[in-house]
């Protein structure tokens, strides 16, 4: 279980960054005129690149140096995960409509986008899991604490 766990922290934490990077060597292709042939995931009006890429470095640098024992720390993770959630699943649907595209011009880059795809929904499900964790956590650590009054003995 604890390998499953390093899997899913790791692909949580990198995944955003790998797709920043694979993002950001694709940009030369917006200046080569070429007719809907550059067509990539980040061409999506709802979610500007630069968001995606703060929240994603963010993620990865308060997975990699916070304690897991901070509260507040486990807390903000998870709203930033829920954030990264949402831009994921838009950039997924996107890349969906991307693959159909390709299949129904029968392109060959049909199976690096669905490869892509794939990677793409891994993450996602994988953001899914990493922030569950992070806000249930906070949750039930808030819960244990108990109230009511202490007896000092002297």
């Amino acid at each position: 279980m604890k390998f499953c766990h390093f899997v899913n922290k790791l692909v949580a934490s990198v995944g955003g960054v790998i797709l920043v990077l694979y993002e950001s060597s694709q940009f030369y292709e917006n200046y080569i005129p070429k007719y809907n042939d550059h067509k990539y995931i980040m061409d999506n009006s709802y979610i500007p690149f630069s968001t995606f890429f703060i929240l994603s470095l963010s993620f990865m640098f308060l997975n990699i140096f916070s304690p897991s024992k901070n509260s507040i720390a486990n807390s903000f993770k998870g709203l930033l995960g829920c954030f990264l959630i949402t831009c994921s699943m838009f950039y997924f649907i996107n890349q969906v409509f991307i693959c159909s595209e390709y299949a129904n011009e029968e392109s060959s880059k049909l199976r690096f986008s669905v490869y892509f795809c794939v990677f793409l929904f891994l993450y996602m499900f994988s953001l899914c899991i990493e922030s569950y964790q992070n806000l249930s956590f906070t949750i039930s650590r808030n819960e244990r604490k108990e109230t009511g009054t202490m007896k000092v003995e002297v």
